[in-house]
């Protein structure tokens, strides 16, 4: 499971804003973590199913299960869209069910510099952090 923004300031911070409420009733968890694989790189990662998912959207569903615990449902969409002649999963997008609270996760080899791109937006009935 990846880790890389449990410890960030900024997450921690969005995170303790909707645990104490200050966001009102959370009805949203939304992240993007998009990056620009290499071609040799490709192979590699695309001998997991979850493709993009499994190599970059697990530092965002860390987040999201540490704040909502397990979701009762998870939809999957895990797409090759890109003109690569591999199997990786390169366009991928979850949904995951909570009780009140809908969680979507997004990650894509395609997004033009995809690296600098990064999101993670909680939405409440108050405010938002994002």
């Amino acid at each position: 499971m990846g880790y890389m923004w449990r410890y960030h300031p900024g997450i921690q911070a969005a995170i303790e804003a909707a645990r104490k409420g200050w966001l009102g009733d959370v009805y949203l968890f939304r992240g993007i973590i998009s990056s620009d694989i290499a071609s040799v790189a490709r192979p590699a990662l695309a001998l997991f199913p979850g493709g993009m998912m499994f190599g970059l959207g697990c530092h965002l569903i860390d987040r999201m299960v540490d704040f909502l615990g397990r979701p009762s449902k998870v939809s999957s969409f895990l797409r090759h869209d890109s003109s690569h002649k591999d199997r990786l999963a390169d366009h991928t997008l979850a949904v995951f069910e909570y009780d009140r609270v809908l969680a979507e996760i997004y990650s894509s080899s395609q997004q033009p510099a995809g690296g600098s791109h990064r999101l993670l937006q909680i939405q409440g009935t108050n405010a938002s952090a994002n």
